[in-house]
């Protein structure tokens, strides 16, 4: 047998008090037991041991003597006043308290134990990300060399969000962001909305979470260049896979997050800001009747140009439903009978969302349409 511990008992027995010193072991069938020998010293012997019950067994050192009085029990490694129990009760010991280096003369082995699937804690958004390949990470600016014997020199925390879009309007150009989600969140607002108020509201309002894959790259573009911990981490970083420690209080999926993570940071590992910085022009949608439809013969074809020819004027409102661009240009029919005014007040009002979402809607006449027509 393995003893586990060495103990002494206080055994009080018709006016008769003895210390003995007993062994905790465990036996075949899985029960620790105290040492029974002693009670030979009261010219006692056990005949049958009591069974420990099957609730009682797993993942427990249970201790049982068969006795009437009481006796004091107290670890010999330890200066803690003697606990007094019956013979008979069951010492129950839980598998987490930890014990103290034995000297026996058996060999010790290692105690196996239950593995555990409750989480006893976690990390949260107040923890410190120590990543700077994080979507949550903050730089910390300036500073001497470190340890690492690396100098950074980080200017990313003077930066707003001018210096990210140079024409972006004065109402969000003074905007700061202090993570590379914030940064990442403030580019896919900008990209996406078409209307000047909303962009503006949307950011402001820091409840509104929404990035862009496409977004989380040009942020980790932008602190590439302006943080050196980002930049030393992109060029260490062995292309693994990244796993974030918390949401950020997004609530959002840490799987999206992290999925995020990592094509941002692999497009930043083989891309630079100075490339895709400069903001390309905004595309330009060409609404045109029916008759221009030999266009393509006259002119050249232009990436930020969209054509689109229609053959009712109901059809332009689908056009610039589907449209993301911020400037239209609407040719009228060529013809002199007057639209229907069912398509008519359709088409205005088409024309005044898009101008309330911040698209320019320019007309080109080519009739007596804006005379004839109803207005």
């Amino acid at each position: 047998m393995e003893f586990f511990d060495t103990i002494r008992i206080a055994i009080r027995l018709e006016d008769q008090v003895k210390v003995v010193s007993a062994f905790v072991g465990r036996s075949p069938d899985e029960t620790v037991i105290l040492g029974t020998n002693a009670l030979e010293l009261f010219n006692l012997r056990l005949l049958k041991g009591i069974e420990a019950k099957s609730e009682h067994m797993a993942d427990k050192r249970t201790a049982s003597v068969a006795a009437e009085n009481s006796a004091l029990i107290c670890n010999i490694d330890e200066n803690g006043e003697p606990i007094r129990i019956p013979f008979d009760a069951r010492i129950v010991v839980p598998n987490e308290v930890e014990s103290l280096a034995r000297t026996t003369k058996t060999k010790r082995k290692m105690r196996h134990r239950a593995n555990s699937s409750k989480i006893d804690c976690r990390a949260t958004k107040d923890g410190i990300d120590t990543s700077p390949l994080g979507l949550f990470f903050r730089c910390p600016g300036r500073h001497g060399q470190e340890s690492d014997g690396y100098r950074y020199l980080c200017t990313i925390q003077e930066k707003t969000f001018k210096d990210v879009v140079p024409d972006a309007p004065e109402a969000i150009a003074n905007l700061c962001f202090d993570t590379i989600f914030g940064l990442a969140r403030l580019l896919s607002i900008y990209e996406h909305e078409r209307n000047e108020e909303r962009i503006r509201f949307l950011m402001l309002d820091h409840k509104y979470c929404s990035i862009s894959v496409t977004g989380a790259q040009k942020a980790f573009l932008f602190y590439k260049k302006f943080c050196d911990h980002v930049f030393r981490s992109l060029i260490l970083h062995d292309g693994s896979s990244l796993c974030l420690p918390h949401d950020g209080g997004t609530g959002w999926p840490i799987e999206q997050l992290n999925q995020a993570t990592n094509e941002a940071v692999r497009y930043a590992q083989v891309n630079s800001w100075d490339e895709v910085k400069v903001k390309k022009p905004n595309t330009t949608l060409l609404i045109l009747p029916d008759n221009f439809r030999a266009i393509t013969a006259a002119f050249r074809e232009n990436a930020y140009v969209e054509r689109r020819l229609y053959n009712k004027l109901s059809e332009v409102s689908g056009f610039l439903e589907r449209s993301v661009a911020r400037i239209c240009v609407l040719v009228s029919p060529t013809t002199d009978e007057p639209p229907a005014k069912r398509d008519w007040c359709r088409l205005a009002s088409s024309l005044a969302t898009a101008a309330r979402m911040g698209m320019k809607v320019p007309l080109a006449e080519t009739s007596q349409i804006c005379r004839t027509g109803p207005i």
